[in-house]
C-alpha cells in the first residue's frame, strides 16, 4: 500500500530526530564525523539553518537543510574559503545541504 508522504517546516522535536538521523547517516554509516555517545550530530551554533521535512505515516523519512543570507556563515566555510569558490556570497544566496533520506526510504 501506497503511503502519502508530507512535507513541512521541521519543528523543535522534529529537529532533534534530525540530528540523531544525521548521526546515523554521517558519522556511523558514512564515516564523516565521528561516532558519539548521544547518537546526535548538530549544526554549529554558527549555522542557522531550517529544514523542511518529509514524513510517511507521521514517520520522518527524510529532510534538506536551508542557511538563508541572514546565517552568520554557511555549513560549507567549514570545508572552503569563500575566496577559493566562484559564488558571489550577497543577499541572495542561500545554501542548500544535507539531503538525507533515512535507510529503509531509499531507493526504487
Amino acid at each position: 500500500m501506497n503511503h502519502k508522504i508530507q512535507i513541512a517546516l521541521a519543528t523543535e522535536s522534529s529537529k532533534a530526530i534530525i540530528d540523531h538521523i544525521r548521526h546515523n547517516v554521517y558519522a556511523a554509516e558514512l564515516g564523516q564525523f565521528s561516532t558519539n555517545a548521544d547518537e546526535k550530530l548538530r549544526d554549529g551554533t554558527d549555522v542557522n539553518s531550517i529544514y523542511i521535512i518529509a514524513t510517511e505515516q507521521n514517520k520522518l523519512i527524510g529532510f534538506v537543510g536551508i542557511t538563508s543570507p541572514d546565517s552568520p556563515c554557511y555549513s560549507i566555510d567549514k570545508y572552503v574559503s569563500r575566496e577559493e569558490l566562484s559564488v558571489n556570497f550577497k543577499e541572495s544566496v542561500y545554501e542548500v545541504r544535507a539531503l538525507t533520506a533515512v535507510d529503509d526510504s531509499r531507493g526504487t
